[in-house]
């Protein structure tokens, strides 16, 4: 039997909105996590005046035993594996690849401004759709005043407020 428990995925401590309730971004599918579409990411980056790049495996060439790598166009349905800010070309080899230029959406704060504007801004086209991890997005409201973080069950997130715990 699977044990499940909460996990305690982001605290974001004293930050607080000015003005208006914070705007948080949380998963409500279950049995995913957190992820972003490919045109989410794209619009994500663009905000930040970054360019953006998928690469992932050939299929046709990884069901050969081969590792390939290939840069995916935001219409190929394959799922990418790595995001970068930095064009490498068609056919990188994997050495050709710096730490520095990589990207990744588990990185972003989920009060990011820019996040939640391309979310707002793409609905159902920020989730992700295409692969097993089906994202279903919801942008919370959060008060001003609140301590929170996020806490995860099966890919379920919610929002709660910061309180003291002993064991």
């Amino acid at each position: 039997m699977e044990t499940r428990a909460w996990k305690k995925l982001t605290v974001v401590g004293d930050e607080k909105a000015k003005g208006d309730k914070m705007k948080v971004v949380i998963n409500t599918q279950d049995e995913a996590y957190f992820n972003l579409s490919k045109k989410a990411i794209r619009a994500y980056l663009k905000r930040k005046g970054k360019k953006c790049y998928f690469y992932g495996g050939d299929p046709e060439k990884m069901r050969k035993g081969k590792m390939v790598i290939v840069r995916y166009s935001d219409d190929d349905p394959s799922h990418y594996a790595m995001v970068y800010t930095k064009d490498y070309g068609d056919s990188p080899k994997i050495d050709d690849f710096k730490e520095e230029d990589s990207f990744s959406y588990f990185n972003i704060e989920r009060n990011d401004p820019d996040l939640v504007a391309v979310v707002e801004e793409l609905g159902k086209d920020a989730d992700v759709s295409d692969w097993d991890d089906d994202t279903k997005l919801k942008i919370v409201d959060i008060p001003d005043d609140v301590k929170w973080y996020i806490a995860e069950w099966n890919g379920v997130e919610t929002v709660e407020e910061t309180h003291r715990s002993w064991s």
